[in-house]
């Protein structure tokens, strides 16, 4: 069974979300399934690593960048996390979104930890307004509408 297709398709969703919303007080409602995207006022806590691994938020925090969490609500009910940089100084581009890999999270973008190299630091400080999407069930979009992670229905994916 060929994926592509669903994950482009959930990009550009993830796209145009973020193109017409700018914060968790705005609500953007698909027109053909009268589905509520983005949550607002709703929030979940960071995951809790060990080790001293810090989670996306507090990695951003920490360099001294401005960070918001957004959540959307997919069709069939997963919530997925976005975490944003807006961008420094007057926006000079659309947003820019960066979609993590394959059994990964947004923090990998931030491996280094450093400003000046890991390049949602860089997109921000040209002006870009940085969106760091998470797939469902990562540790990020570990949430759902109806199903618990802990039940094997949360993974069956469709």
């Amino acid at each position: 069974m060929d994926r592509q297709p669903t994950v482009i398709s959930l990009s550009l969703l993830i796209l145009l979300i973020i193109q017409y919303t700018s914060g968790t007080d705005q609500v953007f409602t698909s027109k053909d399934t009268s589905t509520q995207w983005t949550i607002p006022d709703v929030t979940y806590p960071d995951p809790v690593f060990k080790q001293n691994i810090k989670p996306t938020t507090e990695i951003i925090s920490h360099l001294g960048y401005p960070v918001e969490k957004h959540f959307i609500q997919t069709e069939d009910g997963y919530i997925l996390a976005l975490h944003r940089i807006p961008p420094r100084g007057p926006t000079k581009g659309p947003p820019v979104l960066m979609m993590h890999g394959f059994l990964a999270a947004s923090d990998q973008w931030m491996f280094r930890n450093d400003s000046t190299k890991d390049l949602p630091f860089l997109l921000s400080n040209s002006g870009l307004d940085v969106w760091l999407g998470n797939l469902r069930g990562n540790v990020y979009s570990r949430h759902h509408a109806k199903l618990s992670p802990d039940k094997m229905e949360f993974w069956e994916f469709r």
